[in-house]
């Protein structure tokens, strides 16, 4: 027999029971001697017929025939749990009742049935659940944030530990300071060194043959200790302007000037240069532009 066929069958003893038939009876109906147990387990009984009155053992009343609310509200709290209260509702053991969580406040229903045989795991607050569930949820995504950025800090200081072991030691080819990086081909140690070395690197008057040194302007600067050979004049590292990544050098900025023009022979050696200004070496090119070549003249 399945459980709703036993649940069927249970409710037709009852309902036999409530109009006044006997145990006797129920038993050789249904041929079955559990029926006193049935019969206590869904409030019936003791209950003889609706002509006699109804009599317990232990002196008390019927439960469906409670006469006031505040006797139904006694006999329903005596099965709740910790945390709730009978609002109203009863009228027996097959109706549900309504009960109050005495923590938020919401009012729900349960199952009579459900309270008299002590199945508190049935008994809970929706709202107090739903919450509880939006708590755990927000816990759980809040700790998934939590380790997505210790992650994240962990790979960061292993890449920060990677590049440190890979820092080596380099001089700037351009201004000969002593810096640091990961890049073993990187020879410049700022893009302004770098920018001059590019400059100077597509000079086109500077062909293969002609470039013998590395001349750069802070080595000629401390060779010639920041003097101008043309005009005698000191020359001043920051006059320039910068306008946005664009280098705009002064009148007084050094430069590097060669004795021999590049364009009639002269090599980029250290010999053949000096420390001038901006405007002088500019000045002594256009002078220098008017006359004729080396060679011209010799011949």
């Amino acid at each position: 027999m399945t459980h709703e066929e036993k649940r069927i069958r249970d409710l037709q003893i009852v309902e036999l029971r409530k109009q006044g038939y006997s145990y006797t009876q129920l038993c050789e109906m249904f041929n079955l001697s559990a029926v006193g147990h049935i019969c206590k387990r869904y409030g019936v009984a003791g209950v003889m017929s609706d002509r006699k009155p109804t009599v317990y053992r232990n002196g008390g009343t019927n439960q469906f025939k409670k006469a006031t609310e505040a006797e139904r509200k006694e006999y329903v709290e005596r099965f709740l749990p910790d945390g709730f209260s009978y609002v109203g509702g009863y009228i027996d053991c097959e109706h549900d009742v309504k009960l109050r969580c005495d923590k938020c406040g919401n009012v729900f229903e349960r199952s009579m049935n459900t309270l008299r045989n002590k199945n508190t795991r049935n008994v809970f607050c929706d709202a107090c659940e739903e919450a509880k569930r939006t708590q755990v949820k927000e816990e759980a995504q809040r700790q998934k944030e939590v380790d997505r950025f210790a992650r994240k800090l962990k790979r960061q200081a292993e890449l920060e530990t990677e590049r440190f072991m890979k820092t080596i030691l380099v001089e700037c080819v351009e201004c000969g300071k002593i810096f640091s990086t990961t890049y073993p081909q990187k020879v410049c140690c700022s893009s302004k060194c770098s920018h001059r070395r590019a400059n100077r690197k597509h000079d086109r008057r500077l062909t293969k043959d002609k470039i013998i040194d590395n001349v750069t302007v802070n080595e000629l600067f401390k060779r010639d200790k920041g003097r101008c050979w043309i005009c005698g004049g000191l020359c001043d590292k920051s006059d320039f302007t910068m306008k946005g990544n664009a280098f705009i050098a002064g009148n007084n900025y050094p430069s590097i000037d060669h004795i021999v023009p590049v364009c009639m022979g002269g090599a980029d050696a250290w010999e053949n240069v000096r420390l001038a200004h901006r405007i002088c070496n500019t000045k002594r090119y256009f002078v220098e532009k008017l006359q004729p070549p080396i060679s011209a003249v010799t011949a």
